[in-house]
């Protein structure tokens, strides 16, 4: 099993707050590391939920993602544990 951990920031749709995100994603497969960057840099405004699926529809195996938006804490999981 591979686990690849990644932080990125992206602006919140609504009100404009920065959030932090943090993302695992576990899998038997190889991922080029460079390849998650750069789709994690392209998602720059969105809702988290959002982001997970298209993670997930991009990299597979199980993912959790969480964010941090303003006081709330957000996690969000993807594929099975």
């Amino acid at each position: 099993m591979n686990t690849y951990k990644i932080k990125f920031n992206a602006i919140c749709p609504v009100n404009e707050d920065e959030i932090q995100y943090f993302l695992i994603i576990k899998t038997s497969k190889i991922i080029q590391v460079e390849a998650i960057k750069e789709f994690t840099d392209r998602l720059s405004r969105g809702f988290h939920e959002k982001f997970a699926d298209m993670l997930h529809g991009k990299f597979g195996g199980y993912q959790l993602m969480t964010a941090i938006h303003g006081v709330v804490t957000i996690e969000t999981e993807r594929g099975l544990a």
